[in-house]
C-alpha cells in the first residue's frame, strides 16, 4: 500500500526553470523568493507558515524547509511520518513500527522536544489531538492529497498559540483543483511480506462561471503486519552486551515462577534435600530466595540468578532461546515489527466568491481506521497460591513445609500461552469540519473569519488478557478449579484445561473522545507608509476549546487485570481566548550592504481558563544584504499550556524501561568498579545502599531482578503553569550571483538554532531515578538512603525487594535545553538535450541536547545516544542526499536517495561503560525511477533500503533488539506506483 499522491501540476514538455530548484525536483526546499521578470503583473499576496502577515513572496525570517509532494511519491509513503522521520530536523517516535510501546498512531517529533511540543497544522489550521497529552496522530492526513509540508524551526507561539516549543509542521493540503486524478501504489519486502496497498482518487472542479470551486477526495490504505518472528535480528529477546549476545525474555516463564518471600525463606538443608534427588545437584547451590520452576515430570529446577550455570535441573527443550544462566520466556516472535493498518479518507473543500470581495470557504475531513498491536501471552504476575492448592508439585510441597510460616501462601507468576497472544485493537473515527468567510476591504485590506470543529473517537479493545479475580478464585478453589472448569493446574507449561483458560480469558473495551472547537478572526494590511516600504499589520482574536474524555473498561479500571495496565477514568477541558498582534516594518531598500532589510514583531496574549495568562512574543530580522546574501535571526517566547493528562490524570500505573536494577547481584554496580561489592574488590558502598534502600539482609547475595522495566505510579497536578520557552535561531541563505551552467542554479543556507525550556513539564524518567539513587551519573556519590532520588524507591511492595517509583504529581521542575546547525544545498545542472541533474543535500548537527530532570540532579546529556525510549535516540549529526536525473523531455526521471547517521553510543553508557553496546554507524540508499507513459499517466517503480540493511542491536533497547523508528526493521522494499490524471 505505498501509496502517496502528489501535485505534478507542471507541464512534461516545458522545460522547470531550474532557479526554482526546489520545484523541479519535487524534493525538500527552502521557503524562498519568487523570481519574477517580464511586464509587471498583479502578484497575489500569500502568508507563509510561521507569520500571518499577507506579503508578496515567500521570504520567511524564521528557517522554513518545505517538502512537496514528489518526495511522498518516491518513497511510497502511506503515513506521512515515513518521510518525515527521515528528515534530520525530525526524531522518529511512535511509528508504524511501534508495536510495545504503540498504539497504532504515528506520532512526529520536531527537534526531540516531544510530540506534544510540535504544533500540527493542517492548511495553517490546528489539527485535533488524539490524545491526553495533545499528541496529533497524523495517520488521518490524506498523503496523496498532500501538496507540500512546511517545516518551521523554533518556537511561533506568538503566530499560532500553544505547543509552538519546537516549531510548527504545517500540512498544506490541496484545496483548488480542476480534473480527475487516479493513483495506485502496492509495494511489499524483499521477504514477500508487509505488503502495504492504496488507492486515491482526487476530483475537482469549478462551478457559477469559475466563481467556486469544490475538490473531492477518497482514499484507501492497507497495510500488512510483520511479526517479529519473520525476521532472525528479532526472533530471540536478547541481552546485547559487548561480551556477547544472550537470550534475554522475561522471567515469567510458562512452567510458572514461583517466589519467596524475604521474610518467610525455606530451609536452606531441605533445598538441599530435595535437589540432591536430581542428577548433578551441588549442595547450597539453589538458595532460599532462588525462583523456582516445574519440570513435565513434576520436578523443580532453579530458574537462575544471572550467574553462570545458575540454572538447575531443568529438563525441558534447550533451543536457541536457552540461557544457563537465567531460564526465560522468549516473548519476541508474536509481537509485531509492522503494525497492520486499514483506512479510509474522505476530504472535501469547497470555495465559492459571494461577491468580488468577499469568498465562502468549507473544509470537512473524516478519516476512519483500525490498527492492531500484538503482545506475547499474558504474564500473569502478583499471584498469590495457597498451601492448600491440589496440584503443587509433591517437592515444592516439602519446601513450603519448611519455612517459618508454614502455613503461608506464595508468591508466584506464569506465562499464560493456554490463553493465546495478548491483542490491542484500536479503531479511530476523525472528523473535522471549518467553515468561514475571507475577503478584502479597503485599499488591501484583508480580513478571516472562521469557525472549526473536530472529534475523535476511539474504540480500544484489548484481548487475551486474564481475570486476577477468577485467576485467584481458582488457585484458591479446594479442587484446583475442577468443579468450576476443569482444572486450573498451573505447575509446569500446558496444564491448564481449556475450560479454565476460557474462564480465566478476559477481553476489555476502552472509549476515547476527544473534541475541539475553536473561532478566530483576523484582519490585517497596510499600517503606513515607511521610505523602505509600507508596514503591514495582521490583528486578531481567538477562542479554542478542547475537550477529554477517556472511559476505561470496568475490569481495567478496577485493577481486574494482568496484562495490561491499569487505568482510571480521565475527563478534563481547556479553554483559552487569546488576541494577537503581528506587524511588519520594511527599515531599509536599496541602500548599501542593504538591499532589503525588514523587521517583524509579534505578541499573543493567551488567557487559559486554569493556568492563567500568558505571553508570547517575537522579534524577527530579515535583511538581504546584496543578491547573493540573505541574513536571518528571530527570537522567540513560546509557550505551552500543561495538557488534559498531566492536568487532570490521576495516579496510574506506568513500566518504562530501565537497564537493570543496581541491586541486583549481577549488575554492573555491584560487579565492577571502586563502589561494588567487597567480594568483588570494592567498597562494597552500593551493595550496603541497597540494604538501606529495601533489600532485604537474607537475599542481599542472591537478589535477582530479571526484568527491563520498572513499575511507577505518578499522576496529574490541576496546579501546573504553562511552559514558556526562549528559541534563538540565525541563518545565512546563499543564491549563486554566478551565471555559469555549474554555479548558476545553486542556493544553500546554513542556521542555526537554540531552545530552552525552563519550567519544563517532562514526566520522571523512572530507570533513570532508580540509576540516579545508586551513583549513576555522579549523583550521590556519598551513597546516602536519604537523596531525593532514594526517597521515592519503595521496595516493600511485593515484599521481595523489587523497586516501585513512586513519582509523585507533575511540575514545572524540568529544565530542557538544545541547540545544533541546520545546512541545506540545492544544486542543480542543465545538459540541454542531455537532460538535467538536480540535488538537495541536507544536514543537522545537534550541538547540545541537555535535560534536567529536577533541580539538584545530574544533567543528562543526550547527545550522540541511542535510546531505550522511543523520541530519544539522538545522533550527534545526520544527514540526507537526494538527486534526481532529467531527460527526454522529462519524459523520464530516475532517482537516489542516500541518508546516513553516524555511530552512537549507550545511553547508559556513563553507567556501565563496561558491558553495553551503541550502534554503528548505518546508511541506507533508495533508488527510484518514473516514465509518464503518456501525458496524463506516469509509471514510478522503485526500491527502498537497496542494500538490505539490517538495524543494528544495541544494549536496552526499544524493542526488536533496536530502536524499530530510527532504524529500517523490514529490509529492502519494492514498490511500484500508477497515475492518472485527466
Amino acid at each position: 500500500m505505498y501509496c502517496k499522491n502528489h501535485d505534478r501540476v507542471r507541464n512534461l514538455r516545458t522545460a522547470i526553470h531550474l532557479a526554482l530548484l526546489s520545484s523541479a525536483i519535487g524534493a525538500i526546499a527552502p521557503a524562498q523568493a519568487q523570481e519574477t521578470s517580464g511586464t509587471p503583473e498583479t502578484v497575489e499576496e500569500i502568508v507563509v507558515t510561521g507569520s500571518r502577515i499577507a506579503r508578496p513572496d515567500y521570504t520567511a525570517a524564521s528557517p522554513v524547509v518545505s517538502v512537496g509532494a514528489d518526495v511522498f511519491n518516491r518513497v511510497a509513503a502511506a503515513t506521512p511520518e515515513q518521510v518525515l522521520n527521515t528528515l534530520p530536523q525530525f526524531v522518529p517516535n511512535i511509528t508504524s513500527n511501534s508495536n510495545n510501546p504503540g498504539n497504532g498512531q504515528s506520532n512526529i517529533d520536531l527537534r526531540g522536544l516531544g510530540t506534544n511540543r510540535n504544533l500540527v497544522l493542517l492548511n495553517n489550521r490546528r489539527l485535533p489531538a488524539s490524545n491526553a497529552d495533545g499528541t496529533v496522530d497524523i495517520n488521518i492526513i490524506p498523503t496523496a492529497l498532500i501538496k507540500d509540508v512546511q517545516i518551521l524551526t523554533g518556537g511561533a507561539s506568538a503566530v499560532y498559540g500553544s505547543d509552538a516549543i519546537a516549531g510548527v509542521t504545517n500540512f498544506i493540503l490541496r484545496d483548488d483543483f480542476e480534473g480527475v486524478e487516479l493513483n495506485s501504489t502496492f509495494g511489499l519486502t524483499d521477504e514477500s511480506d508487509g505488503q502495504e496497498w492504496t488507492a486515491n482518487i482526487t476530483m475537482g472542479g469549478n462551478f457559477a462561471d469559475d466563481r467556486g470551486n469544490a475538490v473531492v477526495h477518497v482514499g484507501y490504505t492497507e497495510r500488512e503486519l510483520v511479526r517479529q518472528g519473520a525476521r532472525e535480528f528479532s526472533f530471540l529477546d536478547l541481552d546485547v552486551r559487548r561480551q556477547g549476545n544472550t537470550p534475554g525474555g522475561s522471567a515469567t516463564i510458562e512452567q510458572g515462577r514461583i517466589l519467596s518471600s524475604s521474610a518467610n525463606l525455606a530451609n536452606q538443608g531441605i533445598i538441599d534435600s530435595v535437589f540432591s534427588q536430581y542428577q548433578g545437584y551441588v549442595p547450597g547451590s539453589v538458595t532460599p530466595s532462588r525462583a523456582l520452576g516445574t519440570n513435565p515430570d513434576g520436578t523443580l529446577f532453579s530458574q537462575g540468578n544471572g550467574t553462570p550455570n545458575s540454572v538447575v535441573n531443568y529438563t525441558g527443550e534447550r533451543d536457541a532461546s536457552f540461557n544457563p544462566d537465567a531460564y526465560s520466556y522468549n516473548f519476541a516472535p508474536p509481537n509485531l515489527l509492522q503494525l497492520p493498518i486499514e483506512r479510509w479518507n474522505l476530504t472535501a473543500f469547497m470555495n465559492y466568491d459571494l461577491t468580488d470581495n468577499v469568498n465562502a470557504y468549507f473544509s470537512a475531513l473524516y478519516t476512519t481506521y483500525g490498527a492492531d498491536t500484538n503482545l506475547a501471552p499474558t504474564p500473569a504476575t502478583g499471584l498469590t497460591v495457597p498451601v492448600t492448592n491440589p496440584y503443587i508439585p509433591a517437592d515444592l510441597a516439602t519446601i513450603l513445609a519448611s519455612r517459618p510460616d508454614a502455613d503461608a501462601d506464595f508468591g508466584f507468576s506464569r506465562r499464560m500461552s493456554e490463553v493465546g497472544p495478548r491483542t490491542d485493537v484500536f479503531d479511530v473515527d476523525v472528523w473535522q469540519y471549518t467553515a468561514g468567510l475571507k475577503g478584502t476591504v479597503g485599499d488591501g485590506y484583508n480580513w478571516d473569519v472562521y469557525v472549526s470543529g473536530s472529534r475523535v473517537e476511539e474504540r480500544n479493545t484489548q484481548g487475551g488478557d486474564l481475570s486476577l479475580q477468577r485467576i485467584q478464585e481458582l488457585l484458591e478453589a479446594p479442587d484446583g478449579g475442577v468443579a468450576i472448569c476443569g482444572g486450573f493446574n498451573v505447575f509446569g507449561s500446558g496444564n491448564v484445561s481449556p475450560g479454565c483458560a476460557a474462564y480465566v480469558t478476559t477481553y476489555f473495551t476502552n472509549l476515547t473522545t476527544v473534541e475541539q472547537v475553536s473561532a478566530e478572526a483576523t484582519f490585517g494590511g497596510r499600517m503606513f507608509s515607511m521610505p523602505a516600504g509600507d508596514a503591514r499589520f495582521s490583528i486578531g482574536a481567538a477562542y479554542r476549546e478542547d475537550s477529554y474524555a477517556f472511559e476505561p473498561d470496568s475490569s481495567v479500571a478496577s485493577g481486574d487485570l494482568v496484562g495490561f495496565n491499569q487505568q482510571s477514568p480521565l475527563t478534563g477541558s481547556i479553554n483559552a481566548t487569546e488576541l494577537f498582534a503581528e506587524a511588519l516594518f520594511p527599515l531599509l531598500r536599496d541602500a548599501p550592504a542593504a538591499q532589503r532589510l525588514d523587521v517583524t514583531l509579534g505578541y499573543r496574549w493567551s488567557d487559559y481558563n486554569l493556568s492563567g495568562a500568558a505571553n508570547a512574543y517575537k522579534a524577527e530580522v530579515d535583511w538581504q544584504v546584496v543578491d547573493a546574501v540573505r541574513l536571518r535571526s528571530s527570537y522567540q517566547r513560546a509557550v505551552r499550556a500543561p495538557s488534559i493528562d498531566e492536568l487532570f490524570s490521576p495516579p496510574n500505573q506506568g513500566f518504562p524501561p530501565v537497564i537493570e536494577d543496581p541491586c541486583d547481584i549481577t549488575s554492573t554496580a555491584r560487579t565492577s568498579g571502586a563502589n561494588a561489592d567487597a567480594a568483588n574488590g570494592g567498597s562494597d558502598a552500593i551493595r550496603q545502599l541497597c540494604l538501606q534502600t529495601g533489600v532485604g539482609a537474607d537475599v542481599i547475595d542472591d537478589y535477582s531482578y530479571p526484568f527491563a522495566q520498572v513499575e511507577t505510579n505518578a499522576g496529574g497536578n490541576p496546579n501546573l503553569q504553562e511552559e514558556s520557552a526562549d528559541t534563538i535561531t540565525f541563518g545565512v541563505v546563499f543564491d549563486s550571483p554566478f551565471s555559469g551552467a555549474a554555479l548558476e542554479n545553486l542556493r544553500a543556507s546554513i542556521d542555526y538554532w537554540m531552545i530552552e525550556i525552563d519550567d519544563a513539564i517532562v514526566q520522571t524518567p523512572g530507570g533513570e531515578i532508580l540509576l540516579l539513587c545508586y551513583g549513576a551519573n555522579g549523583n550521590n556519590q556519598s551513597f546516602d538512603p536519604n537523596d531525593p532520588t532514594c526517597q521515592v524507591v519503595d521496595r516493600s511492595v511485593y515484599g521481595d525487594s523489587t523497586p516501585v517509583i513512586s513519582a509523585g504529581i507533575t511540575s514545572n521542575a524540568s529544565k530542557l535545553e538544545t541547540a545544533g546547525i541546520d545546512v541545506q544545498i540545492d544544486w542543480g545542472l542543465d545538459f540541454g538535450g542531455g537532460g538535467r541533474l538536480a540535488t538537495n543535500f541536507v544536514y543537522t548537527y545537534l550541538e547540545k541536547y541537555d535535560l534536567s530532570i529536577r533541580e539538584g540532579l545530574p544533567v543528562l546529556d543526550r547527545v550522540g545516544q541511542v535510546s531505550d525510549t522511543p523520541g530519544e535516540t539522538l545522533p550527534e549529526w545526520k544527514m540526507l542526499l537526494n538527486m534526481d536525473y532529467y531527460f527526454l523531455n522529462d519524459m523520464f526521471r530516475i532517482g537516489a536517495r542516500y541518508r546516513y547517521m553516524p555511530s552512537m553510543d549507550n545511553k547508559y553508557k556513563s553507567y556501565d561503560d563496561i558491558t553495553t553496546v551503541g550502534t554503528p554507524s548505518i546508511d541506507y540508499l533508495d533508488l527510484n525511477a518514473s516514465w509518464y507513459l503518456t501525458s496524463a499517466a506516469e509509471l514510478s517503480l522503485g526500491v527502498t533500503n537497496v542494500t538490505n540493511q539490517e538495524p543494528p542491536l544495541y544494549t536496552a533497547s526499544i524493542e526488536m533488539n533496536t530502536d524499530p523508528s530510527t532504524f529500517d526493521v523490514l529490509g529492502r522494499r519494492y514498490f511500484a506506483r500508477l497515475n492518472y490524471k485527466f
